[in-house]
């Protein structure tokens, strides 16, 4: 794959920006921690791989075919980003105590196939970076691949909000914040709209 370079320096830049997967796992390692947060982290890294396999052997097929099943996608994408930043915004350091829970491993990895950003990302990457001939392999080699640029960008988030944890010790603030972040998540969704 002569492309491999180039995509994965491309796929790198989209995922270490801020972005709903970003936004969440500082959110978590803010609020729950290294240990509770590793498998949202894991959800994420071996998540979107799968969401390129996907798009990638037929997905986007699907989409040229039935363009009502991407709009669908996308607008349950919106759904689930507002109910997230509903959780972001009223998840406090008390909370996980209460009986708040991170996401778990599972609803990380569905949540991919519904993150407008990875989304897009994903069917950009395909269409600029693969070449015409055996596709399949392409996207094969860019799914494993993707782990390479998944680990460190959704790790430096992680440990953005492992920091985070040890500033944010008084409760009002850490509540602020959360606000802020859930507004922030809101705030990815303005340009599925534009």
């Amino acid at each position: 794959m002569d492309n491999l370079i180039p995509a994965l320096v491309f796929f790198f830049v989209m995922a270490i920006t801020p972005g709903p997967n970003n936004f969440m796992i500082m959110s978590s390692g803010i609020n729950y921690g290294f240990r509770r947060s590793l498998p949202h982290l894991f959800g994420i890294i071996l998540g979107f791989p799968m969401l390129i396999i996907g798009i990638g052997f037929g997905l986007d097929v699907a989409f040229s075919q039935l363009p009502w099943l991407q709009q669908f996608i996308k607008y349950i994408g919106v759904i689930v980003l507002i109910y997230l930043a509903y959780r972001i915004a009223t998840t406090s350091k008390g909370s996980s105590e209460e009986g708040s829970k991170p996401l778990t491993f599972i609803q990380v990895v569905l949540f991919q196939w519904v993150n407008p950003k990875a989304v897009i990302m994903t069917i950009t990457g395909i269409s600029v970076y693969t070449n015409s001939g055996d596709v399949q392999s392409q996207v094969l080699i860019l799914a494993a691949s993707n782990i390479l640029v998944t680990v460190p960008s959704a790790s430096v988030w992680l440990f953005l909000g492992l920091w985070l944890q040890k500033v944010l010790t008084n409760p009002v603030h850490l509540k602020l914040f959360n606000q802020i972040m859930a507004l922030l998540l809101l705030g990815s969704i303005v340009p599925i709209f534009i």
